[in-house]
């Protein structure tokens, strides 16, 4: 992200509008759960949030009221429109499993 970031940092890339920053690959929630659980060597289940409940669950994440509510209604907006994949992504380096892994290992530390 930090490459992506410092790239599109520059002049030209600014005027040229947005720009999709993606891993080597594409992932699903359900891949995240697994690189979870192979990280942290135990079952990680994939729970999904109502949406009347998406304020109570960012609150209990340690999210300001505020903060909730802004989040729970950009969830919303994200649900509600629908999505199509970028063609032509840029792609980082690190794949999900590796950030996920080194994750686990700095928080473990």
């Amino acid at each position: 992200m930090t490459q992506a970031t410092t790239t599109l940092s520059l002049p030209r890339a600014r005027a040229s509008g947005p720009h999709h920053v993606e891993g080597p690959e594409r992932y699903s929630p359900g891949d995240v759960a697994r690189a979870f659980s192979e990280a942290l060597g135990k079952p990680v289940e994939l729970v999904a949030t109502p949406r009347g409940r998406l304020e109570q669950a960012f609150s209990s994440a340690g999210f300001s009221e505020a903060a909730a509510k802004s989040y729970a209604a950009m969830t919303r907006a994200t649900m509600d429109q629908p999505y199509e994949p970028a063609t032509r992504p840029v792609r980082g380096a690190i794949t999900l499993r590796e950030y996920i892994s080194a994750l686990v290992k700095r928080s473990a530390g």
